[in-house]
């Protein structure tokens, strides 16, 4: 994923990224209906990943929720 630009105003911070072709988690759950438990541990294990780091910065995501996470791509696992 790649970092585009970056503005900011007297609140907040906008990081504008590159197109997730992939789409949300919520969607592919959908989709998908059921995940084995390899395709679950891919899944999950970049995203508790990329919290953690983070979190290590001392940066937090106030709204995690599968809506809020995108792929890069549609073959994500």
């Amino acid at each position: 994923m790649k970092l585009l630009d970056v503005f900011e105003d007297s609140e907040s911070f906008y990081l504008v990224m590159e197109l997730m072709k992939g789409g949300e988690l919520f969607d592919v759950v959908i989709e998908k209906e059921h995940f084995d438990e390899d395709e679950a541990r891919n899944t999950i294990t970049p995203i508790i990943d990329a919290i953690k780091y983070c979190h290590d910065q001392s940066f937090i995501h106030r709204d995690i929720k599968p809506e809020n996470l995108l792929f890069t791509h549609k073959n994500f696992a």
